[in-house]
């Protein structure tokens, strides 16, 4: 199911600046006070690329495998997003992103 909300510009002027604040997207921002977070997913992805082998390629997708599809799209993004950041800052250990796909799907390597 996908909702759409309606705010006036005063109201997105001031979510966007909450959401800048705690470095997130408006959306993961609202998911967030909801009290819908992308942290669990983050946890599994994290232990699964631990038990990849070097050398091996590898999308968020992949690892996830059928449990991908049973994920919300806008979720899917937010781990997306959460997923790459983590790999740039050296926050999941022995990851580095390659180059997205045509699709815009990042690819990453276990190194």
């Amino acid at each position: 199911m996908m909702i759409h909300l309606e705010v006036s510009d005063d109201q997105y002027s001031k979510l966007k600046e909450l959401a800048v604040a705690k470095e997130r997207t408006v959306e993961e921002y609202i998911l967030d006070e909801l009290g819908i977070t992308v942290e669990p997913y983050m946890n599994t992805i994290s232990q699964r690329v631990a038990t990849l082998q070097s050398g091996t390629m590898f999308t968020v997708k992949a690892v996830m495998a059928t449990d991908w599809n049973r994920i919300p799209r806008g979720i899917r993004l937010s781990i997306g997003r959460k997923f790459f950041k983590m790999a740039e800052n050296g926050s999941i250990p022995s990851v580095q992103s390659l180059i997205p796909d045509s699709a815009g799907t990042m690819t990453y390597k276990k190194l």
